[in-house]
C-alpha cells in the first residue's frame, strides 16, 4: 500500500480580477462597489482561507487576468496577494489560461519567489518536499502530454520503496504552451494520451474529450464570483488528501454577491400585496454566509393570475420590487437587490398557441428574411455590430468562443455518429469512464 503525506491545496480557476459583474441590475453606492470589485475581494479572500487552512500551495488554473484589458489594481492585488503567502511559505502555482497566455505573464516584472508560472510544455515540476523527501509535485500538463507511471521507472531502476513516502502528483493543464523546440504553441487536438498523476486540475474551459486520460481525480472549481445571472455556484475548492492518498473536495465561498434564482407561481396569488409577501417569506429562508454582503435576487413568475392586470406597466412591476427591497432592507443579513423577468410569466405557457412568443418570432423572421443576395448583403451590412447597438450588446455578452472545446465535442459527435449502433467501442474508446466525483461542472 502507498503511503502519502496528507497534505491540503486550494484549487481555483478564473479568477477575472478586475473585471466587474454582469446582469446585476441597477445599483449604487457601496453595492456598486461591491459588484465592480467582487473579484479583488475574493482574491483577498482566497488568501486570508489559504492562510487560515494552513495550506500548503494555492493553485490557480487560469484566467487569473485578462490580458486584452490591463489593469494596475488587478497587478498590485495579485502581487500583494502573493506576497502574504510567501511570508507564510506558502507556494502559488499559475497555469496560464485562454485569456492570460504565458506570453502576459512574462511581462510582468519581478513576481514574488513564492509565485511559479508554467510558460513551456517543459518546464520542471515544482516539487514541495518535507524531512528532505518530496511529497508532492506539480507538473504542467498540455493536450499533447504523457506521464509515465512511477513504476515502469521503479521496475527499471530496481530500487525498493518501501515504507517511503510516495509524491502525490499534481498535473495542471494549460493553455497552449510552448516548447522549447518548437516556437509554435503545443498541438491541440491531438490524440488523447495518458497521464500518471492523482489529481489533474483545470479551468473549466477544457472539454473533457480534450484532456488527457487519467485514473486520477479530474476536477475543475466553479467561477470564483458570480459574473452572470446563471453562477448561482461560486468560490473555489480545498483539496484534502490523507495518508492513503484518498481525495476529499470541499467547496469554499469567495464572492462578497451571491445570486439567487428564484420562482414564484402566481395562479394563488390575488393582489400585489399578497405577492410582495410570497418574495419576501422566500428570502427569509436564506441564509447568506457573512463575507457575502451583497445578495442579487432575480425573480421569474410562473403561472397566470389577476395581479398580472397590477403588473401591466414597467413602473408597476419596478414599484413592486422597490416595496420588496424596502422589505428586505431591513434584513440583517446581507444587501438585497432584486431584478425579474418579463411581466408575461414563464416563456412556456406562451408557446404552442398562435399568439404565442414562437408564432410571433416566425412571422416576424418571415417578414424580414432577405428574399436575394443583394437584399441579404444589404442586410447584413445594416447589422453589423457598429451599426446596431443591439447586436453588439448581444456579442459583448457572449464573449470569445472556446475554439477547443467546440473541436473537441464535433470530434466526439462524429465518433458517435460514424460508431456501429451494435459496437459502441469506438464512440467508447473517445471518451472513457472517468469516475470523478464531486468534481464542479462550470
Amino acid at each position: 500500500m502507498m503511503l502519502f503525506r496528507p497534505m491540503r491545496f486550494l484549487h481555483a480557476a478564473g479568477l477575472m480580477l478586475e473585471r466587474p459583474l454582469l446582469e446585476t441590475g441597477e445599483l449604487a453606492g457601496e453595492a456598486a462597489r461591491t459588484a465592480a470589485h467582487a473579484t479583488l475581494f475574493a482574491w483577498e479572500r482566497l488568501v486570508d482561507l489559504a492562510i487560515a487552512k494552513d495550506v500548503d500551495f494555492v493553485l490557480l488554473s487560469g484566467d487569473t487576468f485578462d490580458s486584452r484589458e490591463p489593469s494596475l489594481a488587478a497587478e498590485v492585488a495579485f502581487r500583494h496577494g502573493a506576497e502574504r503567502l510567501a511570508a507564510k511559505e506558502i507556494e502559488l502555482i499559475v497555469a496560464p489560461g485562454q485569456l492570460d497566455p504565458a506570453s502576459a505573464w512574462a511581462a510582468i516584472p519581478s513576481l514574488p519567489e513564492n509565485v511559479t508560472v508554467f510558460r513551456l510544455a517543459e518546464d520542471a515540476t515544482v516539487d514541495l518536499t518535507a524531512n528532505g523527501q518530496t511529497y508532492c509535485s506539480i507538473a504542467p500538463i498540455t493536450d499533447s502530454a504523457s506521464v509515465d507511471p512511477p513504476e515502469l521507472e521503479r521496475l527499471r531502476s530496481r530500487v525498493a520503496r518501501k515504507g517511503q513516502v510516495e509524491p502525490f502528483v499534481v498535473g495542471v493543464m494549460c493553455h497552449r504552451l510552448h516548447s522549447r523546440t518548437s516556437t509554435e504553441p503545443s498541438a491541440t487536438h491531438a490524440a488523447r494520451k495518458y497521464v500518471s498523476v492523482h489529481y489533474l486540475a483545470h479551468g473549466g474551459r477544457q472539454s473533457p474529450e480534450l484532456l488527457p486520460v487519467t485514473e486520477g481525480q479530474v476536477h475543475a472549481p466553479p467561477l470564483p464570483v458570480p459574473f452572470r445571472r446563471r453562477d448561482v455556484m461560486t468560490g473555489a475548492t480545498l483539496v484534502e488528501v490523507d495518508g492513503s492518498g484518498r481525495i476529499q473536495l470541499l467547496h469554499q465561498s469567495l464572492s462578497p454577491v451571491r445570486r439567487y434564482q428564484f420562482t414564484i407561481d402566481l395562479t394563488p396569488v390575488k393582489t400585489r400585496g399578497e405577492l410582495v409577501e410570497k418574495m419576501f417569506a422566500l428570502v427569509q429562508e436564506q441564509q447568506p454566509l457573512p463575507h457575502e454582503s451583497l445578495c442579487l435576487a432575480h425573480w421569474t413568475f410562473m403561472g397566470t393570475s389577476t395581479v398580472l392586470q397590477d403588473l401591466a406597466s414597467d413602473e408597476a412591476v419596478k414599484n413592486t420590487l422597490r416595496h420588496l427591497g424596502d422589505w428586505t432592507d431591513q434584513l440583517e443579513r446581507g444587501k438585497w437587490r432584486h431584478t425579474c423577468s418579463p411581466r408575461y410569466g414563464s416563456h412556456s405557457g406562451w408557446l404552442g398557441s398562435e399568439n404565442s412568443l414562437e408564432a410571433g418570432a416566425r412571422e416576424v423572421l418571415e417578414r424580414i428574411e432577405p428574399t436575394d443576395d443583394d437584399t441579404w448583403q444589404q442586410w447584413m451590412l445594416n447589422h453589423l455590430p457598429e451599426h446596431d447597438d443591439f447586436f453588439a450588446g448581444l456579442l459583448a455578452s457572449v464573449g470569445p468562443l472556446d475554439d477547443e472545446r467546440i473541436a473537441g465535442q464535433a470530434r466526439q459527435l462524429c465518433h458517435e455518429w460514424l460508431s456501429d449502433p451494435s459496437d459502441m467501442t469506438l464512440a467508447g474508446s473517445s471518451s472513457p469512464d472517468v469516475k470523478t466525483p464531486g468534481d464542479a461542472t462550470p
